[in-house]
């Protein structure tokens, strides 16, 4: 190592990716109103995805029993509402939602879980087609 480098210990502790790679996203598509996700392994049973895009849209999937509610948190100071109109396709490893609005610009999603009490989540950006 070069007398320059600088090592830190870490407090946290190191995550075990085998055992939590349904929280590692490894693919995300937008085109209009789609939106398209997968990850690296089964999806977990309850999971938040926080979608973003460059022209202030900002929707909140939450999942959880395979039962998929989006909201519009756009607004911080006002409490988030569903989104009517959403259609939603879940399968093992990955989300569709076809939304009743366009994202576009550059969309960024983070996929987020709670696990034993511990919170893991991944985030992938892409450009809207």
């Amino acid at each position: 190592m070069p007398a320059t480098s600088l090592v830190q210990e870490s407090d946290y502790r190191a995550r075990d990716q085998a055992a939590h790679a349904d929280v590692d996203l490894v693919g995300l598509g937008v085109s209009g109103g789609c939106v398209a996700l997968r990850s690296a392994g089964p999806l977990p049973a309850s999971f938040d995805v926080h979608l973003r895009d460059d022209h202030g849209h900002e929707l909140e999937a939450t999942v959880a029993n395979g039962r998929v509610l989006v909201q519009d948190a756009a607004d911080v100071d006002a409490f988030p509402q569903p989104v009517r109109g959403v259609a939603a396709h879940l399968d093992a490893d990955g989300l569709v939602l076809a939304l009743p609005l366009a994202l576009s610009g550059t969309v960024n999603a983070m996929l987020s879980a709670e696990l034993a009490q511990v919170s893991y989540s991944d985030d992938a950006r892409v450009k809207s087609a």
